[in-house]
């Protein structure tokens, strides 16, 4: 599959690929719930909370396109434009 230009080994033809792909986001989903509830009790900084969202998705595309993936397409915790454009096309593939 081909993701900002970039080949990884996924395939949505290939039923483990799917399988990890669904596991992922959920791990993903949960995490997620899990930081906004933190967050949303306080004392935790709106920049250290989109670095940790930050960080939750990039495990995500880790898990789904391999280990080492989010670094290979040049994604860090401070910026999410570039996640969500990742994310974007990996939904847009499905």
């Amino acid at each position: 599959m081909v993701i900002c230009g970039q080949e990884f080994e996924f395939s949505l033809m290939n039923a483990n690929d799917l399988d990890r792909f669904e596991d992922a986001n959920e791990r993903m989903q949960r995490r997620s719930a899990e930081e906004s509830e933190q967050f949303r009790r306080g004392g935790v900084r709106l920049g250290d909370h989109a670095r940790a969202q930050a960080r939750i998705a990039m495990d995500c595309i880790d898990e789904i396109l391999g280990a080492g993936s989010s670094a290979r397409l040049g994604l860090d915790e401070n910026n999410m434009a570039p996640i969500y454009d990742v994310i974007e096309e990996l939904g847009n593939a499905f």
